[in-house]
Formats: C-alpha cells, sequence, structure tokens
C-alpha cells in the first residue's frame, strides 16, 4: 500500500513538474491554458511605509513575486524527498539550493553598483536562461515520470570517483 502510494506521488509529482516548468520555456505565449501560470501582479504605493511593519510588507511583497521563480525548483525537491523518503538527502537539496538562493543575494548587497551594471548586460538573455531552466526541469520531470530519472542517477554516481562519492 505504502509503495503504490509512493509510486502515485512519484508519478503526480514527475507531471506536475513537467507541466508547471511550461511557462518558463515560454509555453504559456502560446496556449493560453498555461497563461494564468505568466501572469504579472504589481502593487504600487503612493507612500511608502516606514519602520518595522513596512520592511515585513516589502518582504512579504518580494516573496509573493518570487514564488513563481522559486516555486517549480523548490516544489521538485519537496516532490522528490517526499518520494525517496530520505530526509537526510532532502536536506542536503535543501540546504543547497538555499545557499545558491542566497549566495548571489549577498555578492549583490556588498556590490549593488557593479551589480546593476552587470544585471543590465545580461538582461536580455534573462529571457534565454529562464526557458533554459524551464526546459531543463520538463526534462527531469519526463525523466521521473518514466522512471529514468532513478537510472540516470545510478549511472552518474557510478562515474563518480569513489574519494568524492564517499563525502555526499
Amino acid at each position: 500500500m505504502v509503495s503504490q502510494d509512493r509510486g502515485q506521488r512519484t508519478d503526480t509529482g514527475s507531471r506536475s513538474t513537467a507541466i508547471r516548468n511550461c511557462a518558463a520555456c515560454g509555453a504559456s505565449k502560446r496556449r493560453t491554458k498555461y497563461r494564468t501560470l505568466d501572469r504579472e501582479r504589481r502593487i504600487h504605493f503612493a507612500d511608502k511605509p516606514v519602520g518595522y511593519l513596512g520592511t515585513v510588507l516589502v518582504g512579504v511583497a518580494f516573496g509573493a513575486g518570487w514564488t513563481p521563480c522559486i516555486g517549480p525548483i523548490l516544489g521538485s525537491i519537496l516532490v522528490y524527498t517526499s518520494t525517496v523518503a530520505d530526509l537526510q538527502r532532502g536536506l542536503v537539496l535543501l540546504f543547497a539550493y538555499s545557499l545558491g538562493l542566497a549566495i548571489p543575494f549577498l555578492l549583490a548587497a556588498l556590490a549593488i553598483d557593479r551589480f546593476l551594471a552587470t544585471f543590465k548586460r545580461f538582461q536580455r538573455a534573462m529571457v534565454w536562461m529562464s526557458r533554459a531552466g524551464g526546459v531543463l526541469l520538463v526534462v527531469i520531470g519526463l525523466l521521473l515520470v518514466t522512471h529514468y530519472f532513478t537510472w540516470l542517477a545510478s549511472y552518474l554516481q557510478a562515474l563518480t570517483p569513489a574519494a568524492l562519492r564517499s563525502h555526499i
């Protein structure tokens, strides 16, 4: 019973990963079915809130704005962790994901002027980076649905040097 439930969660999560990331690939521009995944909402304040409450509101707005960016990858990690039932590996994935999310912001805070100049140079490429990330996640979703993800992970693990494998 538990094994069958895990299989259903894997299939549902895999399909969900593939479908959600079609929006990142640009499918939402072509198909009205996914248009709601690509919609943008903004709130403009006439007076900027000040103090701790203002900081909390800005944080909430920032988090809500980043949900479409964070959601698919974080959801994929959580689905993977729940289907494999390996808490330690899930925590390592979440830690690596958190570092990958936090380090660019910390570096940007340390060098905001240089960051803004660099960001302007890469702004046109952001659409293609988003699409590439979406394609990669769709491929991962399809690998999970067809059960080839486990085979690929095993194959890549066999290629990993033993010294490095012992630390993973």
